[in-house]
């Protein structure tokens, strides 16, 4: 074998120990929506086509990710992060068709403390309030007067509210007697709106199970 051949062979084998090769779609798809941790350098910002900030990237080790957050953080982030700057982050995972590798942001934590990444759905003043967390047992899936689910009922009568599929993806492991950890914004009555029971709605961003953190908003 020639010098040469032997060198180049050499050089891929240390490139694939260095860089690990990417899991496929496939292989994420199952556990997609577990928050897990980042840490890298923040090296660029991302806009959408209306040229809105919505996204930054973050360089952890050979991956680049596209970092997603709801566009009315972006005043706040952009204050907050600066570019070529290490970073920690919380956010769930995800592999796009194109093969980009994007991280639906949950929060990151500086000087200040958290901060969470709250979609604008959630903060409409008439809809949610501060944020809440805490930790409770389920009681029952709470259904709606068609008969359909709709939540999680806990013992501290509290009841979690999420997008129905994340609801019916989180129905096979938030079993009743299950508990969870959450965190999410608490509901706001608009003015002259009164409640028959004593029971708080939190629009759940994410719930823990068994030490697992899941995105669930």
């Amino acid at each position: 074998m020639k010098p040469k051949t032997i060198l180049t062979i050499a050089l891929l084998i240390a490139v694939s120990f260095a860089c690990p090769a990417q899991k496929t779609y496939k292989q994420i798809v199952d556990t997609s929506e577990q928050v897990k941790t980042f840490s890298g350098e923040l090296t660029g910002w991302a806009v959408n086509s209306n040229y809105v900030f919505e996204g930054f990237y973050l360089q952890v080790a050979c991956t680049k990710y596209l970092v997603m957050f709801s566009p009315n953080m972006g005043k706040k982030l952009r204050r907050k992060l600066k570019v070529n700057t290490i970073l920690s982050i919380t956010g769930a995972e995800v592999t796009l068709a194109s093969g980009e590798k994007v991280i639906r942001l949950v929060s990151f934590k500086d000087e200040d403390g958290n901060t969470h990444n709250t979609p604008t759905a959630a903060i409409t003043k008439e809809k949610a309030g501060r944020v809440m967390k805490g930790k409770s047992q389920i009681n029952e899936l709470q259904k709606n007067n068609q008969g359909k689910d709709e939540g999680f009922v806990l013992d501290n009568q509290i009841i979690l509210r999420m997008p129905l599929e994340n609801l019916e993806k989180m129905k096979k492991i938030a079993l009743v007697g299950i508990k969870v950890s959450y965190i999410g914004e608490k509901q706001k009555l608009s003015y002259g709106e009164v409640v028959s029971m004593d029971y708080t709605v939190i629009y759940c961003n994410t719930m823990t199970i068994n030490g697992k953190e899941y995105l669930t908003r």
